[in-house]
């Protein structure tokens, strides 16, 4: 596909760039000039940023036809150039765009420029710093300063290597990571080492997902040539997913970069006692859950909607609901976390309630814990019904929760 698009570009710039602007210009040009046709023609078949040149169009088809297709071919190059970062990916036969440009004529300058502005912006909103900078070269340029443009396309050449037979790039070992399979809310320890033949100083980044547990970047310093090192991030991965992971690192003379996938897994909800006992314990990843029930029978509990539920039948004048909840989180994180527990009749009919809300980890606490004790009369007749919830959001999220419903003895 790349193949294909350069020799597109080829044969516009080729052919396009180096005649259309002369014909244009040329006595011959002006005896050979197209019929524009009608506004709407104009307008239908105007692109990109031919449509803000304005009234200006008209006379642009009138003064060279051939002029639409010239500067849609240095838009590809140009592309080419920023993609790329330098002169070297044009084909050959293209020439030098820097005299090209500043000999273009007025309207191609006034619309590239219009064009160029816009991909200028289009960077900035992407947070593209090199992008920006390669199309603000080439816009300083149609303005008359190439200086910019042409380091750009003729760069400086490269240094030799340290000695004749010797690898002179900095590399990248494959990333390592520990380990290679991780549950939502846990921890993977990334390693990445690497081989620098300049020695000095090393500088290692990673783009990973997740929150980190200590830096993103580390630096190595007075290595030897020749020399190796490596540096490890830990990472908490609170969500599931398949992740790529991108390191990056350069030496004074080279860089490099590698990738690796990390697959985190839905973590399984953690299962109620196998028992019909009147009591549970739920618990996992710094949560945990611990109910009792009296003057009622739990039924047989099921997973829905992330809660455990289950039926049962009311055997008192009044069934009471109590045990406590707990969050917690690892060091260095933050979250934010909430407790909940009620009872109640049809429709919340008579709710009582202990609810908590805040925050887990620095400045807050890092753990939390809510007792509660709740009792509810059963009026005759009526359903009752149990709830409690314990969860995370943030940093790292997760949730417990029962369900249960009681009712009447028939």
């Amino acid at each position: 596909m790349r193949g294909n698009a350069l020799a597109i570009v080829a044969a516009r710039l080729g052919f396009v760039v180096a005649v259309a602007f002369a014909i244009a210009a040329s006595p011959l040009g002006a005896q050979e000039r197209k019929p524009a046709g009608s506004w709407q023609e104009l307008k239908s078949n105007t692109k990109g940023s031919f449509k803000r040149v304005g009234d200006k169009v008209q006379r642009y088809y009138a003064d060279s036809p051939n002029l639409q297709t010239a500067v849609e071919g240095l838009q590809a190059a140009i592309n080419v150039v920023v993609d790329s970062g330098s002169g070297e990916a044009l084909p050959p036969g293209i020439g030098d765009l820097a005299t090209i440009l500043s000999n273009s004529p007025q309207l191609a300058k006034r619309a590239l420029d219009d064009w160029l502005n816009n991909k200028i912006i289009e960077a900035i909103s992407s947070g593209d710093r090199k992008r920006e900078e390669r199309y603000s070269a080439f816009r300083s340029c149609l303005r008359g300063d190439c200086a910019d443009l042409n380091a750009i396309l003729n760069p400086p050449p490269k240094p030799p290597p340290l000695h004749s037979g010797q690898l002179e790039r900095l590399q990248i070992a494959p990333i390592e990571i520990f380990p290679k399979e991780v549950n939502e809310g846990e921890t993977a320890r990334i390693t990445v080492a690497l081989k620098t033949y300049v020695g000095g100083e090393v500088v290692v980044s990673l783009q990973a997902p997740g929150e980190t547990l200590d830096t993103t970047r580390c630096v190595a310093r007075d290595l030897t040539p020749g020399g190796t090192t490596s540096c490890a991030f830990n990472r908490i991965f609170p969500t599931a997913g398949t992740f790529t992971i991108k390191a990056f690192a350069r030496d004074n003379r080279s860089d490099d970069s590698a990738a690796a996938i990390l697959v985190v897994k839905k973590k399984a909800p953690a299962l109620p006692p196998a028992s019909s006992a009147n009591s549970g314990r739920l618990s996992g990843e710094g949560l945990e859950l611990i109910w009792n029930v009296s003057g009622a029978e739990v039924g047989e509990r099921f997973l829905a909607d992330r809660t455990w539920q289950a039926k049962g039948v009311i055997t008192g004048q009044s069934v009471r609901f109590w045990g406590v909840l707990r969050a917690s989180v690892p060091p260095r994180l933050t979250t934010d976390s909430g407790m909940q527990a009620y009872i109640s009749g049809p429709m919340g009919a008579g709710k009582k309630e202990a609810k908590w809300n805040g925050g887990l980890g620095a400045p807050s606490p890092a753990s939390h814990e809510m007792p509660f004790d709740l009792t509810f009369d059963a009026a005759a007749g009526q359903p009752v019904m149990v709830v409690a919830s314990v969860n995370k959001v943030g940093g790292a999220a997760d949730l417990l929760a029962i369900s249960f419903q009681f009712m009447p003895r028939k």
